[in-house]
């Protein structure tokens, strides 16, 4: 955009033969003034920022997918396991409510209800195993290589995350975010721009200089052949248009690049109060889960497992209290999966290389429910496989 205007060259003939023709050769340079090409330049370097601008925001969007399918397939694989076990509780429960109908012990509606519990743990398990298969295929698709075999993959579902501080996070987001940025540098090329539109009345000044030849007549004794110079300037006056109309063009962009940067700020604002949300009702879920109701359902299944041992209990109830503690850690596999899925988010919001969040991530505090000197240690909650009969 600084270059300046290319000369011209030119040559003619105002009459090509005779007693009187003439050849000649002009040269033309346009000279810019004002600084013009100079605020141009800064306005397409503006540009070309925000370009720069939109390819981090791209490249962390590729990142954050990565990482969304990463922990998609992780929790998959968790439900897998899950599904499995659901699936071998509900089959013993169905084969033995038919041994108890058939020995007089039950009647057709249990049997039929543990068949229908069976039938749909079946389902479930089955698409589980199309889920594992699928976020394969999108794990491989978002690191770019969608023909890649990717087989199991291992990673800490259950590690503990921080808590955030709306507010603090809300201007770090603006602040480091790519958006606003690539906002700014629209209301830089506008100003730009507008400087560019003032000064455009100022005229260029074009200079042309040549060569003439003027031939002798023939005929004409002692007149000699004629070498002339020639020289020429030139400039445009700026008496009816002055560029107004390109003047206010300009400063109205201004106006709408500054609306833009707010308009940006804003909607980053509500993204990261919506995903902060999710996230700390997710977190929360899952500390809940692993503090509060695992510990429970662990403890009624030992119960259980006493009293069948005295006979106080049938073995039904075992597989019933079985069932509960499964299906309460499918909701703590799938809360741990909202979770990592806002983590990504927040992520992405702060453009963050790093990932996991820790302690050390920007606007990150003291976790609500689970002691510091335990983050490190927290492991997942070990299912208690339903004993032989």
């Amino acid at each position: 955009a600084r270059l300046y205007p290319n000369p011209t060259l030119a040559g003619s003939s105002p009459q090509l033969a005779g007693a009187d023709s003439q050849w000649n050769g002009f040269v033309s340079q346009e000279f810019v003034t004002a600084g013009k090409l100079k605020l141009a330049q800064q306005a397409a370097l503006r540009g070309v920022q925000r370009t720069e601008y939109e390819l981090v925001r791209a490249r962390y969007e590729v990142l954050t997918g990565v990482r969304r399918a990463f922990y998609k397939l992780l929790v998959a694989q968790r439900k897998l396991i899950i599904f499995k076990q659901l699936y071998d509780i509900s089959n013993r429960s169905y084969r033995l409510g038919q041994d108890l109908a058939a020995a007089g012990e039950g009647t057709k509606a249990d049997t039929l209800f543990w068949s229908i519990e069976r039938d749909r743990a079946e389902v479930r398990l089955l698409n589980a195993t199309v889920d594992i298969e699928t976020g394969r295929r999108e794990l491989a698709t978002a690191i770019g290589l969608p023909m890649a075999d990717v087989g199991s993959i291992e990673g800490d579902l259950f590690q503990v995350l921080p808590n955030f501080d709306l507010k603090h996070l809300q201007r770090i987001v603006i602040t480091r975010n790519a958006d606003p940025q690539a906002a700014e540098t629209d209301i830089a090329r506008a100003q730009w721009q507008l400087e560019r539109s003032v000064v455009e009345p100022i005229p260029n000044v074009t200079v042309m200089g040549g060569y003439q030849r003027q031939v002798t007549p023939v005929g004409l004794v002692g007149a000699p052949e004629q070498d002339q110079g020639v020289l020429e300037v030139s400039c445009t006056i700026p008496l009816f248009n002055r560029n107004q109309g390109n003047i206010r063009a300009a400063r109205a962009e201004i106006a709408k690049a500054r609306a833009g940067l707010r308009s940006v700020e804003i909607g980053l604002a509500e993204q990261t109060a919506r995903i902060i949300n999710e996230y700390r009702q997710a977190r929360r879920q899952a500390e809940w889960y692993q503090e509060l109701i695992l510990p429970k359902a662990q403890e009624t299944v030992r119960v259980t497992q006493l009293l069948y041992s005295e006979g106080e209990l049938t073995f039904l109830r075992l597989l019933e209290a079985q069932r509960i503690l499964t299906e309460t850690e499918l909701s703590y596999v799938q809360s741990q999966g909202t979770r990592w899925a806002s983590a990504a988010e927040i992520a992405n919001l702060l453009q963050l290389e790093d990932f996991p969040l820790t302690m050390a991530t920007p606007a990150a505090i003291d976790l609500e429910f689970v002691k510091q000197e335990d983050a490190m240690e927290r492991q997942p909650p070990e299912l208690i496989p339903p004993p032989p009969q």
